[in-house]
């Protein structure tokens, strides 16, 4: 088989792989219980920064997702207009090189975009008419395992508490999404394809796939 072939295979097979990886990602996604979302007016603002901090965090994981383990552009992003996904995914196979976003990367990614989204929930707190609230930077802090995803941010706030002023620092999230597991499947995917380059094995991504139910 000449280059120009193997090269318009392997495209097909990267395509199929993404496809297969992102179905599954959507279904678990779907399938979850949705959160119970409180209306009512937060009844601190320690309550009303974490609550942000869930929503925001829950949001981030979703762009990861279904973008291949990035969040913000990269150099190489893989255009899935052939497989009518509006997303473009971060390169996982390409030149019989395994470039799946390491866990590490994924983790920066998602404080990155904490850092940037979070302010956009919080609004300068403007629901907590009356009260004084004067705060510092957000800085994130992402752990991705198998079965969770965890962050902890330093955002200084300090205000006021009726005759008293009162200050924190540290608010926490904690999601059961298996985010490090789809990057797993997705690896191990890469990994067989390398190994054998025309050959997608259905039935390991499948048992993959299954596992996230599990």
């Amino acid at each position: 088989m000449n280059k120009n072939k193997h090269a318009q295979l392997s495209l097909f097979v990267l395509l199929g792989v993404i496809a297969l990886v992102l179905l599954g990602v959507s279904v678990y996604f779907i399938t979850k219980p949705a959160a119970v979302v409180e209306e009512d007016k937060p009844v601190t603002i320690k309550t009303f920064v974490e609550r942000c901090l869930q929503d925001t965090t829950l949001g981030g994981a979703s762009l990861i997702a279904v973008q291949g383990g990035v969040i913000y552009d990269v150099d190489e992003m893989l255009d899935t207009a052939a497989i009518d996904i509006e997303n473009k995914v971060a390169y996982g196979y390409y030149n019989d090189k395994n470039l799946v976003v390491t866990r590490e990367i994924m983790q920066d990614e998602m404080s990155d975009y904490i850092e940037n989204a979070l302010p956009s929930c919080i609004n300068n707190f403007e629901q907590f008419v009356g009260t004084t609230v004067e705060h510092g930077e957000i800085t994130a802090e992402t752990t991705i395992t198998i079965n969770k995803i965890i962050v902890t941010i330093n955002y200084p706030i300090k205000y006021d508490q009726g005759a008293s002023e009162e200050t924190i620092d540290q608010f926490n999230a904690e999601l059961d999404l298996r985010l490090g597991y789809i990057r797993e499947i997705i690896n191990e995917a890469v990994e067989a394809q390398i190994d054998d380059p025309f050959f997608i094995d259905y039935t390991m991504l499948g048992q993959m796939a299954q596992g996230l139910h599990e």
